[in-house]
């Protein structure tokens, strides 16, 4: 379909197609009609004109020659009068089309509203006045009312292939270019309106003068410029519920008319008169038979009032929520503009209905998008915070082993992996003095910047006492007095501090309420060390805190750690676990300290199914060498 398509935008081919599809008609019709002096394909004509334009019209005119020819080439003037008559009406009615009634727009031939069916009504009796009076003219002028009880078929054929070619989106032919004024373009109008009351006048009245009347005007008519819009139209538009309505509505009128037409061909007309005779209907009949320009003139009226009334009444005010609708309901301005728009709809119908639950919708809109927007503000401040609670935790907990444990009887390692809420596990190492390194770990019970800045003061605080006190215990007294005299909003830290002698080996580790660390003795596997748990810091003030003292050989190791590594949860398994930690701590226990944390990481990962955790989780692991 897309290649016949594409033909359709040659010159060329509409031309030939015009000329095939003319003499294949006029073909048919002399086998079944067995006619010469006015062939069928006359009503082809301005079907194709008005769709493919000028070139149609020089394919059809072309046709007529040969057609001519072919049965009486004797009478070569005549036939030259044809070629010209039928050339000057096929570019009439294309013409009449794109350069009138312009009120919705110029636009390609549709059936999509009632000033489209009065234009194509107007360029098709443009055609029929022209072609009616210039063959007529050697008969006798009886001969028109033949002519016009053959004009149902004609019509219905239009109708269809206006709607044929704009369902399957055949490329139309329109206006190339733009001609000067010659006239003022009032004159233009009121020969417009003036060709319409002859149309008119002549589908009821048939008189040369009238015919005559019509051509002077129509040649006129045929010098009005196109207007500069033409130049934008789209080749294809779609099908709309007005032109699906009217062209079943004409279809069915048409059929009914062809359905008396075909019976007048055939020859049973008068026994078909008969038959309805005793109900009234034989002058109503044949009237309509006989003239179906009348007839369908009597149809048309009431129906293209009936279109006005639908377009006043359902689709403009569609197209208008529809065109309304389609703004950036993001700005106050454009919600106000499309209350306006919709309040000025004023049918009192079903639309009226439809439009009053859009004005609520569009309270509703406006209402959701008022909290979106502070939903929207607090996120983006939400996730300000955790931004900056990331930096401020990882600009604190240091990475410096390797310089840290330098020439030096120790390594130590450790890492924080951050979740996305929360920001509260933190360990930290530092030099007490020549013979003492101390080291903390702990983990704030709140999330975001709030437990940064918590993180910040414990440490910070942490490592002054440490350094001031010999006994740690007495450190976490002093830093728990001084947090609970602290607006830490209800929060609070587990923790563990410890000491080390680098000369003798002596540890020193004081729990706050901290998980179980665990403690790699003289070669043996890893097993929980039993530091009695005291209260966790910023609870309570007064509160004591035991010392655990041991020694630590060459080999020995501990490893700490915060909650978010043995609560690391999986949908299938549930939590990780004490006893997963230790087992996966022992089968990597003679690897380096990095080792032994990286692959306790992808573990954790591997239990979790790489799922993202509610929870930090920190590590800090010393070995003693």
């Amino acid at each position: 379909m897309k290649g016949i398509r594409n033909l359709f935008k040659s010159n060329l081919f509409i031309l030939l197609f015009a000329l095939l599809l003319d003499l294949t008609i006029f073909g048919l019709s002399f086998v079944f009609l067995g006619k010469v002096e006015f062939g069928a394909e006359v009503f082809i004509i301005p079907i194709i004109c008005l769709l493919f334009g000028p070139y149609a019209a020089l394919g059809c005119a072309i046709s007529q020659i040969i057609i001519g020819v072919i049965f009486d080439l004797n009478n070569i003037f005549y036939h030259l009068c044809t070629f010209f008559i039928v050339l000057l009406a096929g570019i009439l009615v294309w013409k009449l089309w794109y350069a009138s009634l312009d009120r919705f727009g110029l636009e390609i031939p549709n059936l999509g509203n009632y000033s489209s069916f009065i234009k194509m009504f107007v360029s098709y009796f443009g055609f029929y006045a022209v072609i009616a009076f210039s063959f007529a003219l050697p008969y006798d002028y009886r001969w028109i009312f033949d002519f016009e009880a053959s004009l149902s078929i004609s019509l219905l054929l239009l109708l269809f292939s206006i709607y044929f070619v704009n369902y399957v989106k055949i490329p139309v032919y329109v206006p190339r270019k733009q001609l000067k004024s010659i006239l003022p373009e009032k004159v233009y109008s009121i020969i417009f309106l003036l060709i319409m009351f002859g149309a008119l006048v002549f589908a009821v009245y048939a008189d040369y003068f009238v015919i005559l009347f019509m051509l002077a005007l129509v040649v006129i008519y045929l010098s009005r410029p196109y207007n500069p819009q033409v130049f934008k139209l789209e080749r294809t538009i779609n099908i709309n519920l007005v032109q699906k309505m009217t062209f079943s509505v004409l279809l069915i009128a048409i059929f009914l008319e062809c359905l008396f037409l075909i019976a007048h061909i055939l020859g049973d007309y008068n026994d078909i008169l008969a038959t309805v005779d005793n109900f009234g209907l034989y002058y109503l009949i044949h009237l309509f038979s006989r003239n179906a320009t009348i007839f369908i003139l009597l149809f048309l009226i009431p129906f293209l009032f009936y279109l006005y009334y639908l377009e006043k009444n359902v689709t403009n005010p569609i197209n208008s929520i529809s065109t309304s609708l389609n703004v950036d309901l993001i700005s106050k301005n454009s919600n106000l503009m499309l209350k306006e728009n919709l309040k000025s709809i004023s049918n009192d119908n079903e639309i009226k209905k439809l439009t009053n639950s859009l004005i609520q919708m569009e309270s509703d809109v406006d209402k959701y998008r008022n909290e979106l927007l502070k939903v929207t503000a607090e996120n983006e401040r939400y996730e300000t915070e955790l931004y900056l609670a990331e930096s401020i935790q990882s600009s604190l907990i240091p990475t410096d082993f390797d310089k840290f444990c330098e020439n030096k009887n120790f390594d130590i390692y450790g890492i924080v992996h951050s979740s996305r809420e929360t920001r509260g596990d933190f360990y930290d190492y530092f030099q007490i003095d020549d013979e003492n390194i101390g080291f903390v770990i702990g983990d704030v019970d709140n999330k975001g910047i709030h437990a940064a800045l918590i993180v910040v003061e414990v440490m910070t605080l942490i490592q002054d006492y440490a350094k001031h006190y010999d006994d740690l215990s007495k450190c976490f007294v002093e830093v728990n007095d001084l947090l609970c005299n602290t607006d830490v909003k209800n929060s609070f830290v587990t923790s563990i501090i410890g000491k080390l002698n680098l000369n003798t080996g002596d540890l020193f580790l004081v729990n706050a309420g901290h998980n179980y660390p665990l403690f790699k003795y003289n070669g043996q596997e890893f097993e929980y060390l039993n530091v009695n748990k005291g209260l966790a810091l910023a609870i309570q003030k007064n509160v004591d805190y035991e010392i655990l003292q041991m020694k630590m050989s060459p080999g020995d190791t501990l490893f700490l750690y915060t909650n978010g590594v043995t609560d690391a949860e999986s949908d299938s398994e549930g939590i990780y676990g004490e006893d997963r930690l230790r087992n996966i701590l022992n089968e990597h226990s003679s690897d380096d300290l990095e080792s032994i944390i990286s692959s306790l990481e992808k573990d954790i990962d591997v239990f979790c199914d790489y799922q993202e955790q509610v929870d930090d989780r920190a590590m800090f692991v010393l070995k003693f060498k």
